[in-house]
């Protein structure tokens, strides 16, 4: 299923639908996670949770963007779906790390010295 995510990943329209571009990446990011870290009926289930709700409304902006004449009403419901969402996918994710993952804690030192360096830019940039 990577080679499909790969796929997908390098052809979405990310210019064309910006506003749910971040939504994609943490939707992507999270179905990974769910490959990661659970098999069988469960993990099927939470894949097909999360296809669902990225899709359906991935498919609310395309009917948004090529049809005319669309009430303001529906523009904020499809503002609104995308926030929905985006916090349900979190949920996931929430679940799947505090659930399922068990950090290893061997890659400790580099993420210290990463946030060490990103302080230091930032205070170099001020």
């Amino acid at each position: 299923m990577e080679p499909v995510l790969d796929k997908l990943l390098s052809e979405f329209p990310d210019k064309e639908f910006s506003e749910l571009y971040d939504t994609y990446l943490e939707w992507d990011d999270t179905t990974r996670l769910c490959l990661d870290l659970l098999s069988g009926k469960k993990q099927y289930e939470l894949i097909k949770e999360l296809e669902e709700l990225l899709w359906e409304t991935f498919s609310k902006g395309v009917r948004m963007r090529y049809n005319k004449n669309i009430p303001d009403s529906e523009i904020i419901e499809y503002e609104s779906e995308i926030r929905k969402t985006q916090m349900h996918i979190e949920n996931i994710r929430n679940f799947l790390l505090s659930e399922k993952y068990t950090a290893s804690g061997k890659d400790e030192t580099l993420v210290r010295q990463l946030m060490k360096k990103a302080y230091e830019m930032s205070v170099e940039a001020n």
